[in-house]
C-alpha cells in the first residue's frame, strides 16, 4: 500500500499522541521546520506594562512558554490553542476563554468594547484582525531556519505539506515552486490566505484547528486523489 508523506514545517514536534493515528491511516512523518522563533525584547521589561488583573491575549505556545514563566501576578489570559492553555493552566494561571483560532478571539474580544487587552504578540501578527481595544506588545519573530535544504524536496509526489505560519509559507515557496501532485494544509486562516497568494489549490484547513480534523481531512483528501 502507497504511503502518503506529511511534511510537517512547524518548529514544534508533531504531538507524539497522534503519532499512532498517522499508522493507522497509512501516513508517514517528515519533519522539516522552516522557520524558527526567537525573542526580540526582554520580556522583564515588557511585563512592567501587564498589570494584577491585566486582560492578556496569547496567541502562540511559544509566547505562552515564556509568559508562563516570567509573570508572577494574576491576570486574565485568552488564549488561541489548547497547548498555549494546556502551558498556562498548568503553572496555575487563569485562561478565560480559549479560541480555535486568532480570527475567533477577534470577534470575540470586539464585543468586549469596554475592556482593554494587552496582546504578548509576535512583530509579525497581523494587526488588521484585531479591534482598537487591543494593545499590541510584540516580543519576537521568526526567522528563517538555515538548516532548511529545499533541494531534496523538489520533486514531491503524494504528500501534503503543513504549515504552522505565514511566514513558513514564504520560506517554502521562495526556495520551491507549486507542486500539482502536493497538497498544502494549515490550522490557521491567516496562514491558509498565504498559501492562496501562492497557489489557486484548495487549501486544508480545519475548522476546529485540531489535529485530529487535520489528519481526517487529509486522509480525506489523500483517497480523493486516487
Amino acid at each position: 500500500m502507497n504511503h502518503h508523506k506529511l511534511i510537517w514545517t512547524l518548529q514544534s514536534n508533531f504531538p507524539k499522541e497522534w503519532k499512532n493515528k498517522l499508522l493507522d491511516n497509512n501516513l508517514i512523518l517528515d519533519h522539516s521546520p522552516l522557520v524558527k522563533l526567537v525573542q526580540t525584547k526582554e520580556v522583564d521589561s515588557i511585563l512592567l506594562s501587564v498589570k494584577e488583573n491585566s486582560n492578556v491575549i496569547i496567541t502562540s505556545p511559544f509566547a505562552a512558554k515564556i509568559i508562563a514563566s516570567k509573570i508572577n501576578h494574576y491576570c486574565n489570559f485568552f488564549v488561541v490553542g489548547n497547548k498555549s492553555k494546556m502551558i498556562l493552566e498548568n503553572q496555575g494561571f487563569n485562561v478565560v476563554k480559549i479560541s480555535n483560532t486568532s480570527r475567533e478571539l477577534s470577534d470575540w474580544v470586539k464585543t468586549k468594547n469596554n475592556d482593554t487587552f494587552i496582546h504578548l504578540c509576535s512583530e509579525l501578527t497581523d494587526k488588521k484582525i484585531w479591534h482598537s481595544n487591543v494593545i499590541y506588545t510584540p516580543f519576537y519573530k521568526p526567522i528563517d531556519n538555515n538548516k532548511f535544504d529545499a533541494s531534496i524536496y523538489k520533486d514531491l509526489n503524494n504528500c501534503t505539506i503543513i504549515f504552522g505560519s505565514p511566514s513558513g509559507v514564504d520560506v517554502w515557496f521562495r526556495n520551491i515552486n507549486h507542486i500539482p501532485t502536493c497538497n498544502y494544509a494549515c490550522m490557521g486562516e491567516t496562514t491558509a490566505n498565504r498559501i492562496l497568494d501562492y497557489t489557486n489549490e484548495n487549501v486544508i484547513f480545519p475548522d476546529d484547528s485540531s489535529i485530529e480534523t487535520l489528519i481526517k481531512l487529509i486522509t480525506e483528501k489523500k483517497y480523493e486523489n486516487k
